[in-house]
């Protein structure tokens, strides 16, 4: 009997209060990790612990997701993937939009892929989505073919890049972020390895930078600001440690050298 995995996501009631109040609407969590990756929110109320009590809502949906969702407004963004039987050696990739208070179902979007090697822990949707509030932007890869794609908050496609193979031990686990017009992918892995920058309303490349080649990283880049300097790119990989790049031109400004083992943890600063 073939397995099929099932996600589910569900919602706790005091937590989307406060998280998709109209009065709280800086509070979106709009990337992995939420601002800039630090996994921090000013949100007060939320559980520590809960039951299926507290549930507002419980969906089920196809497959397996390992990525995060993300909430902008009273939208919240999850990707789940599953094995399509009408594909042969073929994936079923998903990105879901639902109402955040209620849980319903506002669009969803499929995208067929070819079945490749990944960790049986793993799953072909790793990747976690970011928004800036007019679109909403999601990376899926096989070894073929990288994509990062670009939705209008209606689900109306609005460009793809396809960005070359992408061979790893493990599948995809990195996450695009958003900062200053400009989309940012980290592609790190076992070949031709870069970080690139794509104008959000476009998807044109703005830069790419060619990256040290060793293992897959599964690491997702931040945003370093400090008051009277200019902001950097934080990557980390194996192959180049730490490093920080000019997140407009993609320039390197300085890195540690290379790390023992690959990258998983994403950096944050504090």
């Amino acid at each position: 009997m073939k397995f099929k995995p099932v996600l589910s996501i569900v919602a706790l009631a005091c937590s989307l209060a406060v998280l998709c109040s109209p009065v709280r609407a800086q509070e979106n969590w709009a990337r992995f990790r939420g601002d800039n990756g630090t996994g921090v929110s000013e949100s007060k109320g939320i559980p520590t612990t809960f039951s299926p009590g507290d549930f507002r809502w419980n969906i089920e949906l196809p497959g397996l997701g390992h990525g995060s969702p993300i909430v902008w407004g009273n939208k919240l963004f999850v990707t789940s993937a599953t094995e399509a039987e009408n594909l042969e050696g073929g994936t079923q990739r998903f990105l879901f939009c639902f109402n955040a208070e209620t849980g319903e179902q506002i669009w969803s979007t499929l995208v067929g892929f070819n079945s490749s090697h990944k960790h049986k822990k793993n799953s072909f949707a790793s990747s976690t989505p970011t928004t800036d509030g007019h679109q909403v932007y999601v990376a899926f890869a096989d070894e073929q073919t990288l994509t990062l794609s670009a939705y209008s908050m209606d689900g109306e496609l609005n460009w793809r890049r396809g960005l070359g193979p992408f061979t790893s031990q493990h599948g995809l686990g990195v996450s695009p972020i958003v900062f200053d017009e400009m989309v940012i992918l980290a592609k790190d892995m076992m070949g031709p390895s870069s970080i690139m920058a794509f104008d959000t309303k476009t998807g044109e490349t703005i830069w790419s930078t060619l990256r040290k080649i060793r293992e897959t990283s599964y690491a997702t880049p931040m945003i370093l600001n400090r008051p009277g300097q200019e902001p950097q790119l934080i990557c980390v990989s194996g192959a180049s440690g730490v490093s920080g790049l000019n997140p407009y031109t993609g320039a390197t400004i300085w890195q540690t050298g290379e790390f023992p083992m690959r990258t998983v943890a994403s950096p944050i600063y504090g």
